[in-house]
């Protein structure tokens, strides 16, 4: 026993040094993972982010400065307005084109539509942006109304002729000279221009709005659904768009995997030696384990097969239930065509005593005939309904309870109550304790035994038919093992006796569920143990073994 145990305490503490060895040195790992992370990803990440959203902010920069080239000229004419552009597109290759509206704010409506643009000048690397394309997309992603309310307003991501770049239209009002300046920014490349480089080469942004899966672009160049990304945002006036940034492959140093993985094989290499070491004695408990292991399993496949034989032997049942079930509808439909002719006769006045007196005599004879066999019925299905322990209403609590009492009261009560007096018990109480259990449980699983002794066991013997129960007590356990000297059941029948419908009585109306629902109490609702044998000399005995319900295993 100090072996054994011995061999517990050391193969607890070998597994706990394995765990505590591992997970220092994933610990190990995700601290200098996270640290490299930090200095080599996410800071300059979240610099990069920032650098891009101040040159987007720079865009309110240069539409005030095309404002103030109105602002300082009173009649700027075509060639003064593309001379000036054509200088911010060529420093600004984000910008597609830039160009001037006439516009009232004064008489803006409901249903205000811009012409096309006075003056308008697109980038060379541009050329879809004509003047009709881009009244276009003024009418279909501008809201006058709302752009009247900001000094700046930004429009939502879109794009031009179904192709992939985002653009998007920054628009300002200027009220003193009844004009609208409006400007075109392809995003996509503004975003490549801004922070594209070797850390932050694979970004995806998303559209405005709560849903994140609606995909705007995306730079990303290899699959990176297992790296961990950096969310930030792009700030545009009045806009913000959701961004999201992979790291690139190879940016992290690999090796710091390789710390876990040694400390892991440290600590099986601990393992082996404690396993070595108890080696010769784990075979010896593994030889009595695998025995013990091997009759646990051939039992529970046969609990397992008896328990799981219910769903298939259903039909037995509904076969003896179907028959007087028809019986009854056929009595039922002649009586109602006895009804039908009556009622026929009657209305042609052909009704006469004999007639009536045939039609009392056929219907009282067909009505019996119906309820007798719907009384058969009724009773199988009564007794097929017992089977059904496991979800049974009562019984829902345990309680504390001592079973001697319990098989006192019931044999007290039986023989008070049972319509024969030629059976007898004999009743031996050893050491009583009391057991959290269901009571009505045991009291029902007692009856069913009783039962089947007086129809089975005593059904052809008048006199000396004893019934002994003996109950005794060990541990929180309570063994009562109920026994007749009846005509007994014979051995190569013995396997059978808990089966569903199993009767050797079956011509007397007998359905072969008695036992079978005292096995489904025992199992499935006290969680008990069972087992069953022959009485030398004649009669049979059942053993259970009821245990506390409520003591922790």
């Amino acid at each position: 026993m100090n072996l054994i145990l011995q061999k517990n305490v050391l193969t607890f503490l070998s597994v706990l040094f394995s765990i505590l060895c591992t997970f220092g040195g994933y610990k190990v790992y995700m601290q200098l993972s996270e640290q490299e992370r930090a200095a080599s990803f996410d800071g300059p990440v979240k610099e990069f982010n920032e650098h891009f959203n101040e040159n987007l902010e720079d865009m309110e920069y240069t539409l005030h400065s095309v404002n103030q080239l109105f602002d300082s000229s009173s009649n700027v004419d075509e060639i003064e307005f593309d001379s000036f552009s054509g200088l911010i597109l060529e420093y600004n290759l984000s910008i597609a084109g830039i160009g001037v509206f006439n516009f009232d704010s004064r008489e803006m409506g409901a249903k205000t539509t811009l012409p096309e643009p006075q003056y308008w000048l697109a980038s060379d690397s541009y050329p879809q942006f004509t003047k009709r394309e881009v009244t276009l997309a003024m009418k279909r992603n501008v809201d006058l109304r709302e752009a009247s309310k900001l000094d700046n307003f930004a429009s939502d991501l879109f794009s031009v002729n179904d192709s992939q770049q985002q653009y998007v239209l920054l628009t300002r009002i200027m009220p003193e000279h009844n004009l609208l300046l409006a400007m075109v920014i392809d995003l996509h490349r503004a975003a490549k221009l801004s922070i594209s480089n070797r850390i932050v080469s694979n970004f995806i942004v998303y559209r405005e709005g709560e849903n994140r899966k609606e995909l705007a672009f995306s730079d990303v160049k290899y699959s990176a659904t297992l790296a961990k990304p950096f969310n930030g945002e792009i700030f545009l006036f009045n806009r913000v768009w959701p961004m999201v940034i992979y790291p690139p492959a190879n940016l992290f140093n690999q090796y710091y995997v390789a710390i876990p993985v040694i400390a892991f094989l440290f600590s099986l290499m601990v393992l082996y030696l404690v396993y070595f070491a108890f080696k010769l004695h784990k075979l010896s408990d593994d030889r009595q384990l695998a025995l013990q292991d091997l009759k646990f399993a051939q039992s529970k496949m046969v609990e397992a097969e008896k328990i799981g034989a219910m769903g298939g032997l259903v039909a037995g049942i509904a076969h003896e239930v179907n028959t007087p079930l028809g019986i009854s509808i056929t009595s039922c439909s002649h009586v109602n065509d006895l009804m039908r002719d009556l009622k026929e006769d009657f209305d042609r006045g052909e009704l006469d005593q004999e007639k009536f007196e045939d039609f009392l005599s056929s219907g009282k004879e067909m009505l019996g005939m119906a309820l007798e066999n719907m009384g058969r019925a009724s009773k199988l299905i009564a007794s097929f309904k017992k089977i059904d322990v496991i979800n049974a209403d009562d019984s829902t609590k345990t309680e504390l309870v001592d079973v001697a009492e319990i098989v006192e009261n019931f044999v007290e009560h039986y023989q008070q109550n049972a319509m024969s007096t030629k059976i007898k018990f004999d009743v031996e109480i050893g050491k009583r304790a009391q057991i959290h259990t269901y009571p009505t449980v045991i009291t029902q699983v007692l009856a069913s035994l009783a039962s089947n002794s007086e129809v089975h066991a005593f059904a052809k013997k008048n006199e000396d038919c004893v019934i002994s129960i003996r109950v005794s007590s060990f541990g929180n356990s309570v063994l009562l093992k109920f026994a007749d000297n009846g005509s007994g059941v014979k051995k190569k029948n013995l396997a059978q006796i808990f089966d569903p419908f199993y009767t050797t009585n079956r011509g007397a109306g007998n359905a072969g569920l008695g036992l079978s629902v005292v096995y489904n109490l025992v199992k499935s609702k006290l969680k008990g143990e069972l087992n069953h044998g022959a009485v030398p000399g004649g009669g049979l005995w059942i053993s259970l073994r009821i245990k506390d319900l409520e003591e922790k295993e």
